[in-house]
């Protein structure tokens, strides 16, 4: 098991029970990207359930495929909630279409407030 994932895209990592996703600057995310993001966070958590928290304020763009990629059983696969950390309108919009249109299957809400984020995740760790 990999403590500390530092790829091109994103930085990934397993602090306090919680997964940390940090999206690098300028990140646009294809389908490429997503199934580099979901094969990485399997190898992270070796088969151990955990919140994520995902910081997406350098995001830029998420393409559609990726998208649904992201949204689907192999994408929350050992994950029991998601916390998506943005910090403005346009990242709220796509948030909350990732979020209805796309439907995740685990409890995932949207966050300006990084110690919200993390608070709600708490109740979300250790259910293996």
């Amino acid at each position: 098991m990999k403590e500390k994932i530092n790829a091109l895209h994103y930085m990934m990592w397993l602090e306090n029970g919680i997964i940390h996703h940090i999206y690098k600057p300028n990140l646009i995310i294809t389908i490429d990207i997503a199934r580099q993001m979901v094969n990485h966070r399997l190898e992270l958590t070796n088969g151990i359930t955990h919140p994520v928290f995902i910081d997406v304020r350098n995001l830029v763009a998420i393409k559609a495929d990726a998208r649904k990629h992201l949204a689907g059983p192999k994408a929350v696969k050992y994950v029991s909630a998601g916390a998506i950390y943005l910090d403005n309108y346009l990242h709220y919009l796509a948030g909350n279409v990732f979020l209805k249109i796309d439907k995740p299957a685990i409890p995932s809400r949207l966050f300006t407030d990084k110690e919200k984020a993390f608070l709600w995740l708490e109740s979300f760790k250790n259910l293996n």
